[in-house]
């Protein structure tokens, strides 16, 4: 069905504008997980799980980066980072 209804609910948000509770109040089923990440699928032809980590796995470096400078300039130990890069 969300398929089905896909044009109208592009030429709605285009054109109107509407607030994010008046398209769920449309639209139901945008509150679940599963066709958000479909309807995300149907606007970039991406799957979002993999995008998602994907860029997730490109950023990660520099957020550990970021972290451990963090980290050593508040004199914190690394024991939050251990527990985090740990399997």
């Amino acid at each position: 069905m969300m398929q089905t209804t896909f044009a109208l609910r592009r030429q709605t948000i285009v054109m109107s504008c509407p607030p994010v509770k008046q398209l769920l109040d449309l639209w139901p089923a945008l509150r679940m997980q599963s066709e958000v990440f479909a309807e995300f699928q149907r606007i970039t032809n991406q799957n979002l799980s993999n995008t998602f980590y994907a860029e997730l796995d490109r950023h990660t470096p520099r957020l550990m980066a970021l972290f451990r400078q963090k980290a050593s300039r508040t004199g914190k130990n690394a024991d939050a980072l251990a527990e985090i890069s740990s399997p």
